[in-house]
């Protein structure tokens, strides 16, 4: 873990550390970006989660004094409620009419319908997403429900955002990673500066450590938007090519 920690820091704050890794493994490589996109999955996600749980906490809280008991089966939604029926969630509609004579959320620019065998959703003007209930299960809402809902909440919903965290930034940042390994090729090619792509590669993955540094501290701090997104790839093609740019043609056979 010390040289994890050594490799993370020095490839943030020491141009010259990248004559060092240019000739390492690429597995070794990658073993070091698994662990920086873990420990980015644990911090992001960790607050991401919280957060969540926090929302569908006061949610809950909400629907035990405004929604009524609710009951599904073989994908059928039966209630005690008289119908149509209508809340609201902090100006968020929610209707229940499972009689038919609500037909959609047309005329909503935000809202929830719950029907008979579906629910029907649409956040901001953008268009209705349909859940099919027969996809649901069975399943009871009334204040029993919501009480076992809300126990150890957070310790339900963090590790699951975490590992979608995971899965969603593996995909995103090895997509960078190549996507820059490339722009190091050019810049490789420009400069005449021998490198082979294993050798940019190495670079690429290395350089990706400020911007980890960057999206845990965005993160954290709740900033993460798109002038965010903007600044990370400002920074990351800063590294790679600094990083080229630093090694002299006959330093890539430097080792420690």
């Amino acid at each position: 873990m010390r040289n994890f920690y050594n490799k993370f820091v020095q490839s943030c704050i020491n141009l010259n550390f990248f004559k060092h890794i240019v000739s390492d493994s690429n597995i070794e490589s990658f073993k070091f970006i698994f662990i920086v996109i873990l420990f980015i999955s644990v911090i992001v996600g960790f607050r991401q989660g919280w957060l969540i749980s926090e929302v569908t906490r006061d949610v809950l809280d909400w629907s035990k004094n405004n929604l009524p008991p609710l009951s599904i089966k073989n994908g059928i939604l039966t209630t005690q409620a008289e119908q149509p029926y209508f809340t609201a969630y902090k100006d968020f509609p929610v209707f229940l009419d499972t009689t038919g004579e609500i037909k959609n959320l047309e005329t909503e620019e935000s809202g929830i319908l719950i029907k008979k065998d579906k629910v029907l959703y649409k956040i901001g003007g953008m268009n209705t997403a349909v859940l099919k209930l027969d996809k649901v299960g069975k399943f009871e809402f009334n204040l029993q429900s919501i009480k076992q809902m809300k126990k150890n909440l957070a310790i339900k919903i963090i590790p699951l955002i975490v590992l979608f965290m995971y899965i969603y930034f593996c995909i995103v940042k090895f997509t960078h990673i190549f996507l820059f390994s490339f722009l190091g090729m050019v810049v490789n090619r420009f400069k005449n500066k021998g490198l082979n792509y294993k050798e940019v590669l190495n670079i690429s993955i290395y350089a990706f450590s400020p911007v980890a540094l960057l999206s845990i501290i965005f993160g954290l701090a709740g900033l993460q938007n798109t002038i965010s997104w903007l600044v990370y790839n400002i920074v990351y093609a800063f590294y790679v090519v600094s990083a080229i740019f630093y090694i002299s043609p006959v330093a890539q056979v430097v080792t420690d």
